[in-house]
């Protein structure tokens, strides 16, 4: 459905076919084969162990912090920084502000609040300093240089987390362990990440793609770096676990690092759908989740592992009272089998959530949307340079000189006094197209999932998905040419014709008496045309084509009529659009 889709939009134009080919690329599990270049050998090439994890430095941090800061780090602007830490429960927590009043320490800062607002360190017994250690090491290994898969990102996909964790639909659902391993994995997801995709480091040869067999190659070195760091010293902030609370937490920030592979993204949903069906199907409209006691470390008497059990496991997202089993109720108990589902379920939905949480950016308030936008465009086309540079194929979306024509666009769009976020990278067209075709649909099942509590998010993503939708700009159409009816036009009764099914009876060529009779009154005949063409869309799509048909030439792009679509059409029943070239075009109704 998705690849039949993104043919439809490939067609649409340059646009429609760039934003195609990146969702293919990195959404769609698939090998994609290309032509490599003739990489030129190295004199001397580095000769290390494959065994050895790149990207690890020793940790520059003192083994022992004398003082604790009030939020783990020292800075001048704690006032200002306590101030947005008071969003850290929040939604549209401005993460660029937090990362500047913390002296760009916004993971670290983050990290600590939470723990400290879950009591984490409390339960798993974790000291402050060996934390502290271990995330401001940890942050050091986000490159600095990395314009959007840096410490910033990793701190608004672990905050994201955390809020997503606290939605009343899934209270008491996850053991502490659980949460930990969530928002720890949401940390470390894309430490050490260099700026280019799975795909540029495999198409290149890189160490790490030998290393990794080509699978999951930056997720792969994610997981292994924040497990590394963990073995620095005074780094281990899971010292104080058992044994198999190790190896439980371990499986888990593996499963969820590895489930932030764009390419899993479609499985993901599958997944994710399957879950809202189980819940549909239910008496009560509920997903039904076990409660999992057996799985659930109870330590001998006290200690961290007896804290993990929650207080009514069975609530599974709306579980039968009848069928609670509380804390202390043996397994098997009275209506206990009717919460019983597979015992992946709790971790299908932690992954989904760290993918949500990874995909949140369109979500956000548009000023934070903005600027995350940009912040992409631009690690784009810092790829699309190497990649120019080496003599490759560019990837979708990182060619900076094919984005040049859309960048000036919006921006005559938006006008002079239009805000810009970095120097206005980010193309609007792309964002409706990754909106449509992968965001919306993930985040409008979630909010099924856990119905109603996502409700404002989606709206929210709707709203920005409609502000996008009003910045693509439209190209007026060269006038017609006498004998010839404008391109649009044409283009607008092929479309009508191939929809409804009709086929061409008029007559072509010279072999038309009425061509030969009525040569000198061609432009009447393409006026009517046209006039019944323009009845066949509803008001708002003829007066925008009549604009677009008459704008004098110079017009501000601003003083014209904006693409978009209008009413559905009586007889498809699909809504009539303009492209951003002014053709008409055919969407489904709805997302």
């Amino acid at each position: 459905m998705l690849s039949r889709e993104l043919s439809h939009l490939s067609e649409s134009g340059r646009s429609g076919n760039q934003v195609s080919e990146y969702i293919s690329s990195t959404f769609l599990d698939k090998q994609h084969e290309v032509e490599l270049p003739a990489l030129p050998k190295e004199k001397e090439r580095r000769k290390r162990p494959m065994s050895q994890i790149s990207g690890v430095r020793k940790a520059a941090h003192g083994p022992r912090l004398a003082a604790i800061p009030r939020f783990g780090v020292r800075t001048e602007q704690e006032g200002l920084l306590a101030k947005e830490l008071q969003d850290t429960n929040k939604w549209g927590l401005n993460i660029f502000k937090v990362a500047e009043y913390s002296g760009n320490r916004p993971l670290t800062v983050l990290m600590y609040s939470i723990f400290q607002e879950r009591d984490l360190m409390k339960t798993f017994r974790i000291p402050a300093d060996t934390f502290l250690t271990y995330m401001l090491t940890l942050e050091d290994h986000y490159r600095a240089d990395v314009a959007y898969h840096n410490n910033i990102h990793a701190a608004d996909v672990a905050q994201s987390t955390h809020v997503l964790l606290s939605t009343p639909a899934l209270e008491a659902v996850f053991t502490d362990l659980e949460i930990m391993a969530a928002i720890f994995a949401s940390a470390i997801h894309d430490v050490d990440h260099p700026g280019v995709s799975n795909q540029f480091l495999i198409n290149t040869n890189s160490e790490l793609a030998l290393m990794y067999n080509d699978a999951s190659v930056l997720e792969n070195h994610h997981l292994a770096v924040g497990f590394k760091l963990l073995q620095e010293e005074n780094c281990d902030i899971f010292q104080n676990l058992s044994k198999k609370q190790r190896q439980s937490l371990r499986k888990m920030a593996i499963d969820m690092v590895l489930a932030t592979d764009m390419s899993k993204h479609m499985n993901l949903l599958a997944d994710l759908k399957t879950m809202v069906e189980t819940k549909k199907v239910t008496s009560l409209g509920v997903l039904l989740l076990d409660n999992y006691s057996d799985r659930i470390q109870v330590g001998a008497g006290t200690g961290a592992g007896a804290l993990l059990r929650p207080t009514a496991r069975s609530l599974a997202v709306g579980c039968p009272s009848g069928a609670t089993t509380a804390e202390g109720t043996p397994d098997g108990g009275p209506g206990d089998e009717g919460c019983r589902v597979s015992s992946t379920v709790p971790a299908q939905v932690l992954q989904n959530m760290v993918h949500c949480a990874d995909l949140s950016n369109p979500t956000k308030p548009l000023e934070l949307y903005r600027q995350w936008t940009d912040c992409i465009m631009a690690e784009f086309f810092h790829q699309g340079d190497r990649e120019r540079e080496k003599g490759m194929e560019i990837s979708p979306m990182c060619d900076k000189h094919t984005a040049s024509v859309e960048k000036s666009q919006v921006g005559a769009r938006r006008g002079a006094g239009a805000e810009g976020h970095r120097g206005g990278l980010s193309s609007p067209f792309p964002q409706v197209g990754f909106i449509d075709f992968i965001a919306h649909p993930l985040w409008e099942t979630w909010a099924d999932l856990v119905h109603p509590d996502a409700q404002e998010i989606l709206d929210t993503l709707e709203d920005n998905r409609e502000w996008y939708q009003s910045m693509i700009p439209r190209s007026p159409s060269p006038p017609p040419e006498v004998g010839f009816a404008a391109p649009g036009k044409s283009h607008i009764e092929t479309t009508l014709k191939e929809e409804e099914g009709e086929s061409d009876t008029e007559p072509e060529g010279p072999e038309s008496p009425l061509e030969e009779d009525n040569s000198g009154s061609k432009m009447s005949a393409t006026d009517d045309s046209e006039s019944a063409d323009t009845e066949r869309l509803s008001p708002g799509c003829r007066d925008r084509e009549v604009d677009n048909q008459r704008v004098p030439e110079g017009t501000p792009p601003k003083d014209r009529a904006g693409g978009g679509c209008t009413a559905p059409d009586p007889e498809s029943g699909r809504e009539l659009c303009l492209d951003t070239e002014g053709n008409v075009t055919f969407l489904p109704l709805g997302t």
